[in-house]
Protein backbone atom coordinates (compact mmCIF):
# COMPACT_ATOMS: atom_id res chain seq x y z
CA UNK A 1 0.00 0.00 0.00
CA UNK A 2 1.12 3.56 -0.63
CA UNK A 3 0.03 6.94 0.63
CA UNK A 4 -1.81 8.82 -2.08
CA UNK A 5 -0.38 12.15 -3.21
CA UNK A 6 -3.19 14.67 -3.76
CA UNK A 7 -2.96 18.07 -5.42
CA UNK A 8 -4.94 20.80 -7.17
CA UNK A 9 -5.04 22.43 -10.60
CA UNK A 10 -4.67 26.15 -11.20
CA UNK A 11 -7.44 25.89 -13.81
CA UNK A 12 -9.96 25.98 -10.93
CA UNK A 13 -8.55 29.24 -9.51
CA UNK A 14 -8.39 32.87 -10.59
CA UNK A 15 -4.63 32.92 -10.08
CA UNK A 16 -1.68 30.71 -9.22
CA UNK A 17 -1.42 32.54 -5.88
CA UNK A 18 -5.00 31.59 -4.98
CA UNK A 19 -4.27 27.95 -5.81
CA UNK A 20 -1.12 27.98 -3.68
CA UNK A 21 -3.07 29.48 -0.76
CA UNK A 22 -5.48 26.54 -1.01
CA UNK A 23 -2.54 24.12 -1.06
CA UNK A 24 -1.15 25.79 2.08
CA UNK A 25 -4.48 25.74 3.90
CA UNK A 26 -4.98 22.06 3.25
CA UNK A 27 -1.33 20.94 3.51
CA UNK A 28 -1.26 19.58 -0.04
CA UNK A 29 2.10 19.01 -1.76
CA UNK A 30 1.59 19.63 -5.47
CA UNK A 31 -0.37 21.28 -8.25
CA UNK A 32 -0.90 21.18 -12.00
CA UNK A 33 0.06 24.48 -13.63
CA UNK A 34 -2.05 25.73 -16.55
CA UNK A 35 -0.43 28.44 -18.65
CA UNK A 36 -1.55 30.73 -21.47
CA UNK A 37 0.34 32.49 -24.24
CA UNK A 38 0.88 35.51 -21.97
CA UNK A 39 3.06 33.53 -19.53
CA UNK A 40 6.08 35.74 -18.77
CA UNK A 41 9.58 35.65 -17.31
CA UNK A 42 8.13 37.25 -14.17
CA UNK A 43 5.69 34.34 -13.87
CA UNK A 44 8.58 31.91 -14.25
CA UNK A 45 10.67 33.65 -11.57
CA UNK A 46 7.70 33.73 -9.19
CA UNK A 47 7.07 29.99 -9.62
CA UNK A 48 10.72 29.10 -9.16
CA UNK A 49 10.81 31.06 -5.91
CA UNK A 50 7.43 30.05 -4.47
CA UNK A 51 7.85 26.32 -5.10
CA UNK A 52 11.26 26.41 -3.47
CA UNK A 53 10.11 28.48 -0.49
CA UNK A 54 7.03 26.39 0.24
CA UNK A 55 8.41 22.97 -0.71
CA UNK A 56 5.63 22.26 -3.19
CA UNK A 57 6.05 20.87 -6.68
CA UNK A 58 4.42 21.21 -10.07
CA UNK A 59 3.17 17.92 -11.51
CA UNK A 60 2.61 19.15 -15.07
CA UNK A 61 2.77 22.31 -17.17
CA UNK A 62 -0.54 22.10 -19.00
CA UNK A 63 -2.43 24.13 -21.59
CA UNK A 64 -5.82 24.14 -23.27
CA UNK A 65 -4.24 23.58 -26.69
CA UNK A 66 -6.38 21.19 -28.78
CA UNK A 67 -4.08 19.58 -31.29
CA UNK A 68 -6.60 17.66 -33.40
CA UNK A 69 -9.30 20.33 -33.25
CA UNK A 70 -7.11 23.22 -34.44
CA UNK A 71 -7.80 24.35 -38.01
CA UNK A 72 -6.48 27.65 -39.38
CA UNK A 73 -5.23 28.56 -35.89
CA UNK A 74 -2.91 25.54 -35.61
CA UNK A 75 0.15 27.79 -35.08
CA UNK A 76 -1.42 29.25 -31.93
CA UNK A 77 -1.89 25.78 -30.45
CA UNK A 78 1.62 24.65 -31.39
CA UNK A 79 3.12 27.85 -29.94
CA UNK A 80 1.32 27.18 -26.68
CA UNK A 81 2.63 23.61 -26.56
CA UNK A 82 6.13 24.87 -27.37
CA UNK A 83 5.86 27.33 -24.47
CA UNK A 84 4.82 24.50 -22.11
CA UNK A 85 7.97 22.57 -23.07
CA UNK A 86 10.12 25.62 -22.33
CA UNK A 87 8.45 26.32 -18.98
CA UNK A 88 8.63 22.67 -17.91
CA UNK A 89 12.36 22.52 -18.68
CA UNK A 90 12.98 25.78 -16.79
CA UNK A 91 11.04 24.57 -13.74
CA UNK A 92 12.35 21.01 -13.76
CA UNK A 93 8.89 19.57 -14.36
CA UNK A 94 8.67 16.12 -15.97
CA UNK A 95 5.26 16.43 -17.68
CA UNK A 96 3.41 18.71 -20.04
CA UNK A 97 -0.28 18.33 -20.85
CA UNK A 98 -2.76 19.36 -23.51
CA UNK A 99 -5.99 18.26 -25.19
CA UNK A 100 -6.91 16.14 -28.19
CA UNK A 101 -10.00 18.08 -29.30
CA UNK A 102 -12.88 17.03 -31.51
CA UNK A 103 -13.38 18.17 -35.09
CA UNK A 104 -16.38 19.64 -36.89
CA UNK A 105 -14.83 18.90 -40.29
CA UNK A 106 -13.24 15.46 -39.99
CA UNK A 107 -14.55 12.02 -39.18
CA UNK A 108 -13.11 10.04 -36.28
CA UNK A 109 -10.38 8.29 -38.27
CA UNK A 110 -9.24 11.32 -40.28
CA UNK A 111 -9.12 13.37 -37.08
CA UNK A 112 -7.00 10.68 -35.45
CA UNK A 113 -4.66 10.61 -38.46
CA UNK A 114 -4.24 14.38 -38.27
CA UNK A 115 -3.50 14.23 -34.55
CA UNK A 116 -0.88 11.50 -35.00
CA UNK A 117 0.87 13.45 -37.78
CA UNK A 118 0.92 16.60 -35.66
CA UNK A 119 2.08 14.98 -32.45
CA UNK A 120 4.84 12.81 -33.93
CA UNK A 121 7.47 15.60 -33.94
CA UNK A 122 6.34 16.61 -30.44
CA UNK A 123 6.91 13.06 -29.19
CA UNK A 124 10.41 13.18 -30.69
CA UNK A 125 11.02 16.40 -28.79
CA UNK A 126 9.65 14.85 -25.60
CA UNK A 127 11.96 11.85 -25.95
CA UNK A 128 15.01 14.03 -26.47
CA UNK A 129 14.17 16.30 -23.53
CA UNK A 130 12.95 13.62 -21.10
CA UNK A 131 9.52 15.19 -20.72
CA UNK A 132 6.34 13.10 -20.89
CA UNK A 133 3.30 14.37 -22.81
CA UNK A 134 -0.05 13.80 -21.07
CA UNK A 135 -3.18 13.78 -23.27
CA UNK A 136 -6.47 14.11 -21.39
CA UNK A 137 -9.62 12.18 -22.22
CA UNK A 138 -12.51 14.63 -22.51
CA UNK A 139 -16.21 14.13 -23.16
CA UNK A 140 -17.32 15.70 -26.45
CA UNK A 141 -18.54 19.20 -25.74
CA UNK A 142 -18.74 20.61 -29.25
CA UNK A 143 -17.62 19.61 -31.79
CA UNK A 144 -17.94 15.87 -31.34
CA UNK A 145 -15.14 13.35 -31.72
CA UNK A 146 -12.95 13.98 -28.67
CA UNK A 147 -11.33 11.18 -26.63
CA UNK A 148 -14.69 10.26 -25.15
CA UNK A 149 -14.53 6.46 -24.98
CA UNK A 150 -12.13 3.74 -23.92
CA UNK A 151 -12.18 2.34 -27.45
CA UNK A 152 -11.12 5.63 -29.04
CA UNK A 153 -8.37 6.22 -26.45
CA UNK A 154 -6.96 2.70 -26.82
CA UNK A 155 -7.11 2.97 -30.61
CA UNK A 156 -5.17 6.25 -30.56
CA UNK A 157 -2.45 4.96 -28.25
CA UNK A 158 -1.99 1.92 -30.49
CA UNK A 159 -0.55 4.43 -32.99
CA UNK A 160 1.70 6.16 -30.42
CA UNK A 161 4.55 3.81 -29.66
CA UNK A 162 6.47 5.81 -27.10
CA UNK A 163 6.92 5.79 -23.33
CA UNK A 164 6.93 9.59 -23.47
CA UNK A 165 3.23 10.01 -24.21
CA UNK A 166 0.64 8.93 -21.65
CA UNK A 167 -3.02 9.39 -20.82
CA UNK A 168 -4.12 12.00 -18.32
CA UNK A 169 -6.94 9.83 -16.98
CA UNK A 170 -9.91 12.04 -16.13
CA UNK A 171 -12.32 9.88 -14.18
CA UNK A 172 -15.27 12.27 -14.27
CA UNK A 173 -14.90 12.98 -17.99
CA UNK A 174 -15.31 9.30 -18.82
CA UNK A 175 -18.41 9.16 -16.60
CA UNK A 176 -19.92 12.17 -18.38
CA UNK A 177 -19.24 10.48 -21.72
CA UNK A 178 -21.14 7.40 -20.56
CA UNK A 179 -18.20 5.10 -19.81
CA UNK A 180 -17.73 3.08 -16.63
CA UNK A 181 -14.70 4.90 -15.21
CA UNK A 182 -13.92 2.23 -12.65
CA UNK A 183 -13.23 -0.59 -12.89
CA UNK A 184 -13.60 -0.86 -16.67
CA UNK A 185 -11.82 2.24 -18.04
CA UNK A 186 -9.18 2.29 -15.31
CA UNK A 187 -8.22 -1.36 -15.64
CA UNK A 188 -8.31 -1.36 -19.45
CA UNK A 189 -6.11 1.74 -19.77
CA UNK A 190 -3.96 1.44 -16.65
CA UNK A 191 -0.73 0.72 -18.54
CA UNK A 192 -0.88 4.05 -20.40
CA UNK A 193 -2.05 6.26 -17.50
CA UNK A 194 0.49 8.94 -16.56
CA UNK A 195 -1.74 11.42 -14.72
CA UNK A 196 -5.09 11.43 -12.89
CA UNK A 197 -7.82 14.07 -12.67
CA UNK A 198 -10.44 13.23 -10.06
CA UNK A 199 -13.94 14.63 -9.76
CA UNK A 200 -17.29 12.98 -9.10
CA UNK A 201 -20.24 14.10 -11.21
CA UNK A 202 -23.97 13.66 -11.56
CA UNK A 203 -26.54 14.69 -14.11
CA UNK A 204 -27.53 18.30 -13.62
CA UNK A 205 -31.11 18.73 -12.44
CA UNK A 206 -32.49 22.19 -11.89
CA UNK A 207 -34.82 20.91 -9.15
CA UNK A 208 -31.80 19.70 -7.17
CA UNK A 209 -28.98 22.05 -8.16
CA UNK A 210 -30.85 25.25 -8.97
CA UNK A 211 -28.79 27.89 -10.75
CA UNK A 212 -25.46 27.57 -8.90
CA UNK A 213 -23.67 30.91 -9.42
CA UNK A 214 -20.19 29.53 -8.73
CA UNK A 215 -20.45 26.14 -10.46
CA UNK A 216 -19.84 25.25 -14.10
CA UNK A 217 -22.43 23.01 -15.73
CA UNK A 218 -20.59 20.52 -17.97
CA UNK A 219 -22.33 19.80 -21.27
CA UNK A 220 -21.84 16.74 -23.46
CA UNK A 221 -23.21 17.15 -26.96
CA UNK A 222 -25.14 13.86 -26.78
CA UNK A 223 -25.68 13.13 -23.10
CA UNK A 224 -26.69 16.52 -21.77
CA UNK A 225 -25.71 18.42 -18.63
CA UNK A 226 -23.61 17.31 -15.66
CA UNK A 227 -22.25 18.99 -12.55
CA UNK A 228 -19.47 18.27 -10.04
CA UNK A 229 -20.45 16.57 -6.77
CA UNK A 230 -18.51 15.60 -3.63
CA UNK A 231 -16.74 12.26 -4.00
CA UNK A 232 -19.12 9.43 -3.17
CA UNK A 233 -22.24 11.48 -3.97
CA UNK A 234 -22.15 11.25 -7.77
CA UNK A 235 -22.12 8.40 -10.27
CA UNK A 236 -18.50 7.26 -9.80
CA UNK A 237 -17.34 4.23 -7.86
CA UNK A 238 -15.04 6.57 -5.93
CA UNK A 239 -14.34 4.17 -3.05
CA UNK A 240 -13.37 1.35 -5.41
CA UNK A 241 -11.08 3.59 -7.44
CA UNK A 242 -9.29 4.99 -4.37
CA UNK A 243 -8.82 1.50 -2.97
CA UNK A 244 -7.18 0.42 -6.23
CA UNK A 245 -4.97 3.50 -6.36
CA UNK A 246 -3.53 2.80 -2.92
CA UNK A 247 -2.33 -0.59 -4.14
CA UNK A 248 -0.81 0.78 -7.36
CA UNK A 249 2.87 1.38 -6.70
CA UNK A 250 3.22 3.60 -9.81
CA UNK A 251 0.16 5.75 -9.03
CA UNK A 252 0.74 9.34 -10.19
CA UNK A 253 -0.45 12.30 -8.09
CA UNK A 254 -4.23 12.68 -7.94
CA UNK A 255 -5.23 16.15 -9.11
CA UNK A 256 -8.62 17.18 -7.76
CA UNK A 257 -10.88 19.09 -10.14
CA UNK A 258 -13.93 21.11 -9.14
CA UNK A 259 -15.21 23.24 -12.04
CA UNK A 260 -16.49 25.75 -9.52
CA UNK A 261 -15.25 28.66 -7.45
CA UNK A 262 -15.80 30.48 -4.16
CA UNK A 263 -17.73 28.72 -1.42
CA UNK A 264 -18.77 25.92 -3.79
CA UNK A 265 -15.12 25.04 -4.42
CA UNK A 266 -14.23 25.26 -0.72
CA UNK A 267 -17.07 22.86 0.09
CA UNK A 268 -16.02 20.38 -2.61
CA UNK A 269 -12.36 20.54 -1.59
CA UNK A 270 -13.12 19.90 2.06
CA UNK A 271 -15.61 17.13 1.29
CA UNK A 272 -13.28 15.42 -1.17
CA UNK A 273 -10.26 15.49 1.13
CA UNK A 274 -12.33 14.09 4.00
CA UNK A 275 -13.65 11.35 1.73
CA UNK A 276 -10.14 10.43 0.54
CA UNK A 277 -8.80 10.34 4.08
CA UNK A 278 -11.66 8.11 5.22
CA UNK A 279 -11.28 5.80 2.22
CA UNK A 280 -7.52 5.48 2.57
CA UNK A 281 -7.85 4.87 6.34
CA UNK A 282 -10.37 2.09 5.64
CA UNK A 283 -7.95 0.47 3.19
CA UNK A 284 -5.01 0.57 5.58
CA UNK A 285 -7.08 -0.64 8.52
CA UNK A 286 -8.33 -3.59 6.48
Amino acid sequence: MKQLEVGLTTLDFKSVEECIDALDSNELPCFELYIRNDFSENDLSFLQQITQDKGIRITSVSTLAKLAQAEEDIDNHLNLINLSFQVALSLGVNNIGFMYGGSARLNRFDCQERFVSRITPLIQRAESSGITILIENVFSRSPSGDLDSVEVVAELFDHLKSNFIKLNFDVGNFAIAGEESFPYAFEYLKEIIGGIHLKDVSRYRRSRHGYPPNSEVLSDYKRGLFISEPLGEGILNSAGLLSSLTSWKDCPPIILEFHCSGDARKHLLSSNLNYIHRSVSDVFEN
